[in-house]
């Protein structure tokens, strides 16, 4: 190659890179120095809600929640069969989803689960599966999950018209 159209391409690649645009970075601030603020000052309102102990609502552990219009469900992932409970506003027990095993409608965990768009959704990574039960726990509908194979599924998160898996 020519000693000039080395320069010429050299100098057309140099001007291609300039055009690009930089990545956008937020910075946030910590004032190491800010005065110290008391955790329990800074909450308004705590509430305390008994969840009724019977023989299909006991857990060992609250890993996590999330809340209902009715209530409170409660996703037991650690303890087998894995299930979520529901309580009513006040704590009562009203159901329990429990779909866990190998057959059809089943799943064997509960990688994810949330109420989004009037439906309790629970996602099984093992499965592969997203299901859609109604507040007091119905099953709806089962959907088989159609992402690579080689992609683990921990969690399914809505987001836009679609969902993001995330480990």
């Amino acid at each position: 190659m020519k000693p000039a159209h080395t320069i010429i391409l050299l100098f057309l690649l140099t001007i291609g890179l300039n055009a690009q645009t930089a990545p956008k970075f937020e910075h946030f601030k910590i004032d190491l120095n800010a005065p110290k603020i008391n955790f329990f000052d800074a909450i308004e309102h705590v509430e305390i809600i008994r969840l009724e102990e019977t023989d299909n609502s006991l857990l060992s552990s609250i890993e996590w929640y999330f809340k209902t219009p009715n209530g409170i469900a409660v996703p037991i992932r650690y303890q087998k069969p894995f299930r979520i409970a529901l309580f009513d506003k006040n704590g009562n027990y009203q159901n329990t989803i429990n779909r866990f095993g190998e057959g059809l409608n089943e799943y064997l965990d509960i990688s994810s689960a949330s109420f989004i768009n009037g439906t309790i959704e629970l996602f099984s990574g093992s499965s592969r599966i997203l299901q859609r039960y109604t507040e007091s726990g119905k099953l709806i509908e089962t959907i088989k999950t159609k992402y690579d194979s080689h992609i683990w599924g921990g969690q399914m998160i809505p987001y836009e018209q679609g969902y993001i898996l995330h480990q």
